[in-house]
């Protein structure tokens, strides 16, 4: 082959092995282009589908997240609902129980009240049955002795009865007013 003089003669590239290197090097960019390509770009593709199918259940999973904090905010609620309801239940169920003590309290000590009045009235009653007795025998004592020598037995008799009647009916009878 003859030598050229240029710029690469100088250099020591030649032409001929330039282009036969360029050529083998297209077909070997070819070849793997041709047999490389394809599997590369499903290799790509495949992690592209792979990235975009953990995004999306990346975002199915956060929207469940979501859903499953909005049951449990909604539990929550209705939970403190019926803890305030049982509390206010309780609270009404505790003054009922303390308004029923109450009142029968109150009916107890109206109860021992009103026996308290019949005990007292029951002693005023005997008291004054036992001095209203007192009464008629010292009457009739004093009477007897008084009138003992001149009034006969059924005189007597009749006067013990109309002192009674009158002791009765009189201020002992007030007495227990």
């Amino acid at each position: 082959m003859p030598q050229t003089t240029g710029p690469l003669a100088q250099l020591g590239i030649q032409w001929g092995t330039m282009i036969s290197v360029l050529v083998a090097f297209l077909i070997l960019a070819g070849g793997l282009a041709y047999l490389l390509w394809r599997p590369l770009t499903n290799m790509l593709r495949q992690r592209e589908e792979h990235i975009s199918a953990q995004l999306n259940h990346a975002d199915e999973e956060a929207r469940l997240a979501d859903e499953r904090l909005k049951e449990i905010e909604a539990q929550l609620a209705q939970a403190r609902n019926e803890a305030a309801s049982i509390i206010e239940n309780a609270r009404k169920i505790a003054e009922a129980q303390s308004e029923e003590i109450q009142e029968r309290a109150r009916q107890e000590a109206e109860r021992l009240r009103r026996q308290a009045e019949e005990e007292i009235d029951r002693q005023r009653e005997m008291a004054l049955s036992a001095l209203r007795a007192q009464v008629a025998a010292l009457t009739m004592e004093v009477t007897r002795r008084l009138l003992e020598k001149e009034i006969d037995p059924d005189v007597e008799s009749r006067l013990v009865e109309e002192a009674l009647r009158e002791i009765e009916a009189g201020p002992a009878a007030g007495i227990g007013r």
